[in-house]
């Protein structure tokens, strides 16, 4: 006789909300139910000694099943069906009233799973919970040692609900279903889709959610993947390539899921993109490829990091910023594996490519959305420069103005100059500290405060040109400029032609870009000096003098390593230095 399920259920609880727990509890309560059907339909209650069964199948069990033709052998019990049909209407009314907690039921419904997918899930859900669910598996499946649920089980379960009708197996193990992608652990590269021997595990952030619990500080699968934790800045000059980032990400939604930020800065596709998801309240995901060693680069190893990714990006929504390798190979390699694991489909909030100044051909050719990110212009460098260091921290003979005219540099590089000019201005402290020396320089009394720390314009120019990537090799050797005005003697009137020049490179953009003469200027923005005379006269040292007032590096071309006695040689030496020199 079929149990019905007055005697699992409370019907008097129908009308009453979830407390926390509850739901859980009925929702194993409706697993046991099916699952004692299941022991019932295979005879487990009329043998002696079934748990030493293995791999046996009995004589009895074998005459019932070829007692039916094919197709009715799997006929469904209709007065069973009838009473799981009340269950789940008890569990759903319950779910549905005011003040109820029920986690599982919301996850159920915002993942769009249907009965068949939500019975997978309860199986695997209730293993983890319970080791008596082991013994009952293992017997069900003819397999002592089976103790986690299989597809064949979750089959022969669903069958025995009585809905064959309503079977959804192939569909629900798809490679692209929010079963297979956010709740089962992804199987190996290769796994057929659905074998029935085919192992299901829960993802333990998806069984985390499910109970309740908040799964956003578990440990990530790998440090190849982060959550952003944002850089507290508003520059309104960025505001035209923030919004320009929206409407190429509405353009990939449709297509497949990705658009390219084309900028050697990593720094500005993370703070605009993360501008982006704190304006909708969301996050932003960090997925960095290049974090990979070179020699470990086999991304089919990083599939459950990339899971975990998903699944967090689900459950708490946020934007995606993907770092791709720099070489096409491997970033083609990568971005397959992506497709593969179905980590973004068409019609799903897109995600962001960036880690290049100029997109990989394999991208352009699958027609990967794209927005080219321009260096700052001068007025946003110095909002940059002042949204980092405020005026109190600040010598007063520095010119933050100045910095964002002489130095074209991107939002990355303004951001580390500003952090080390600030760890230099504490080592300086720190040094005054142990030299007792007090703010106004003197040997400090008992009382006084050691000198303050604040930052100087050595310590900013000094923090740019820690960055200065310029690689000459053989062809030029740096100088480092120690020459000040008052070491040198010359006429006033070339004084004053060299002091103009200075404050020529030093206004360059900000006049430039108010008068428009960038607009115009088919020449570049830059300023040459020409020093003759003969040896002697003192043209290094004024070279010296000039590099230190505009703070730039100082360099010495050798022109004996410049030519060539081969063809083309020394046009390709030119043309390294004058690339060098332009960085």
């Amino acid at each position: 006789m079929t149990h019905a399920y007055k005697e699992y259920f409370d019907p008097r609880l129908t009308g009453t909300p979830y407390e926390p727990a509850e739901e859980l509890v009925e929702y194993l309560t409706l697993l046991d139910m099916l699952l004692e059907h299941c022991l019932k339909v295979k005879g487990f209650f009329e043998e002696k000694k079934p748990f030493s069964r293995g791999l046996v199948i009995t004589a009895e069990e074998m005459r019932q099943y070829f007692s039916k033709s094919p197709a009715f052998r799997d006929e469904a019990d209709e007065e069973f069906f009838l009473e799981y049909e009340k269950a789940i209407a008890h569990i759903r009314t319950r779910s549905m009233l005011e003040n109820s907690v029920c986690p599982m039921t919301r996850l159920f419904a915002e993942f769009g799973l249907d009965a068949y997918e939500q019975l997978a899930v309860l199986l695997c859900l209730a293993v983890r919970l319970d080791r008596k669910y082991e013994r009952i598996y293992g017997y069900l499946q003819d397999q002592i040692e089976d103790k986690e649920p299989t597809a064949g089980l979750l089959e022969a379960v669903w069958l025995d609900v009585g809905a064959p009708d309503l079977f959804q197996a192939e569909d629900a193990f798809a490679p692209e279903g929010n079963l297979a992608r956010y709740f089962l652990q992804m199987e190996e590269e290769g796994t057929p889709p659905l074998p029935l021997r085919r192992v299901l595990k829960l993802h333990p952030l998806m069984a985390q959610a499910l109970l309740g619990k908040p799964g956003d500080q578990g440990v990530w699968r790998g440090d190849f993947a982060e959550e952003y934790a944002g850089t507290d800045i508003f520059v309104e000059e960025l505001e035209p390539q923030r919004r320009e980032i929206r409407g190429v990400a509405e353009a990939a939604q449709a297509l497949e899921g990705y658009y390219a930020l084309e900028t050697a800065d990593f720094s500005v596709d993370r703070y605009l993109e993360y501008r982006n998801a704190l304006e909708r309240g969301e996050r932003l995901y960090l997925l960095d490829l290049m974090t990979i060693p070179p020699t470990e680069r086999k991304y089919s190893l990083f599939v459950y990091g990339l899971q975990e990714l998903m699944i967090r990006r689900r459950l708490y929504p946020g934007r995606m910023l993907i770092r791709m390798p720099d070489q096409e190979a491997e970033a083609k390699a990568a971005f397959l594996l992506l497709k593969r694991q179905c980590f973004i489909l068409p019609g799903e909030e897109p995600a962001a490519i960036c880690g290049y100044e100029k997109l990989p051909e394999y991208f352009i050719e699958r027609g990967i959305p794209a927005l080219v990110l321009e260096k700052p212009e001068v007025d946003a460098r110095c909002a940059l420069w002042k949204a980092l260091l405020p005026e109190k921290v600040l010598e007063k003979d520095v010119s933050l103005e100045d910095l964002a005219d002489c130095y074209e540099i991107s939002f990355g590089e303004i951001e580390r100059a500003a952090a080390y000019a600030g760890t230099l201005s504490a080592s300086k402290k720190q040094e005054n500290a142990e030299a007792g020396i007090s703010v106004s320089g003197k040997k400090k009394t008992q009382k006084e405060e050691p000198a303050a720390s604040l930052i100087s314009r050595e310590h900013l120019i000094s923090a740019i040109l820690r960055q200065n990537t310029v690689r000459f090799g053989s062809l030029a050797s740096e100088i480092r400029p120690v020459y000040t005005w008052e070491d040198i003697t010359m006429q006033d009137s070339q004084r004053r032609v060299l002091k103009t020049a200075c404050d020529r490179y030093k206004l360059r953009n900000r006049i430039g870009d108010k008068w428009g003469l960038k607009r115009k200027n088919a020449y570049g923005n830059g300023v040459s000096i020409l020093l003759y005379g003969p040896p002697g006269t003192g043209k290094t040292m004024a070279a010296q003098i000039v590099a230190r007032e505009v703070g730039l590096p100082l360099y010495r071309v050798d022109l004996s390593q410049l030519f060539s006695k081969y063809i083309g040689e020394t046009e390709k030496n030119l043309n390294l230095i004058f690339t060098e020199a332009g960085r």
